[in-house]
């Protein structure tokens, strides 16, 4: 994962990231399969009043970290994806079997996409 948010940050996301991945893989297969979008998307952040998607249970109750799930489709109604960068992101965005989309928020200014490799292929 290639981001500007702080190493030790992204090292305590991908370990959340990768002990939860077949859930995350499922959520999103999900979403797809039942047409509620094409593009799911996992928002983790540690913000309590966060309220982009919908909150899913927390697979450790020890973790810092909450996941809630949302789509493209919602990051375009709430102006959190420029209309003009509709296409990039659609272009940009990863087959669900092989690579979760997430949308890491930490603190009030810094949020980042980043596309987060399984490590089997499902």
């Amino acid at each position: 994962m290639k981001t500007a948010l702080p190493e030790e940050i992204l090292e305590n996301i991908e370990r959340y990231i990768r002990h939860n991945e077949d859930y995350f893989r499922r959520i999103a297969t999900t979403v797809v399969t039942e047409n509620i979008s094409q593009y799911p998307i996992f928002v983790i952040h540690r913000e309590p009043q966060l309220v982009i998607g919908k909150p899913i249970p927390n697979t450790e109750q020890t973790s810092e970290w909450a996941v809630n799930v949302s789509f493209l489709e919602e990051f375009v109604k709430r102006k959190l994806l420029q209309d003009n960068k509709i296409e990039t992101f659609k272009n940009a965005y990863q087959d669900v079997q092989r690579f979760l989309c997430i949308f890491v928020v930490f603190g009030n200014e810094n949020a980042n996409f980043l596309f987060y490799p399984y490590h089997d292929e499902g």
